[in-house]
């Protein structure tokens, strides 16, 4: 990540672009918070790919950068092409999908993905089933806040009633 590589990778593109100049300035675009020249430099780099290994590392580098950006739809369809181009990073998609899910506020679905994360990769375990637990909290946390507010608008109610019908009374 220093200037140096980065100017290297730009003159080594202007020369002839290749895989590895076109990754080197979808780095610093993405650095440098360019979204349309990161996506524009990461789609070069997957063209310029000799492997759908490869593609699919390059798939989960846009997926960060979009999520990053909160752009989220396209982050989860690159998450997508990720297991397409290369099944061996399914695990590692799946927790993206489950981080993602998870910003979105759809815990169901972030929950799916950190067990499907879980069982399709060992090294992304740990990681799935501690966002998971941490999700269940959440949700545990947010039905008793719902609870306590359901007692309270309850309790507003009554009071509301008790002082309306002593006000109407007269006494």
């Amino acid at each position: 990540e220093s200037d140096i590589y980065y100017q290297y990778a730009e003159a080594a593109y202007a020369l002839e672009p290749t895989f590895t100049s076109a990754i080197g300035l979808a780095q610093k675009a993405q650095k440098d918070g360019q979204l349309n020249k990161m996506l524009e430099y990461y789609n070069k780099a997957l063209e310029l790919a000799s492997s759908d290994s490869r593609r699919g590392i390059i798939c989960l580098n846009i997926c960060n950068g979009l999520t990053r950006s909160k752009q989220y739809t396209g982050a989860l369809t690159y998450a997508e092409k990720a297991i397409a181009y290369n099944p061996d990073l399914t695990g590692k998609a799946y927790l993206k999908m489950a981080n993602i899910n998870t910003m979105l506020g759809q815990y169901g679905e972030a929950i799916a993905y950190c067990s499907k994360a879980s069982a399709a990769d060992i090294t992304v375990s740990g990681s799935a089933d501690r966002l998971k637990a941490n999700i269940q909290k959440v949700q545990a946390n947010q039905a008793e806040n719902a609870k306590a507010r359901r007692a309270y608008d309850d309790y507003l109610k009554r009071q509301k009633a008790e002082e309306d019908f002593w006000k109407g009374s007269g006494k």
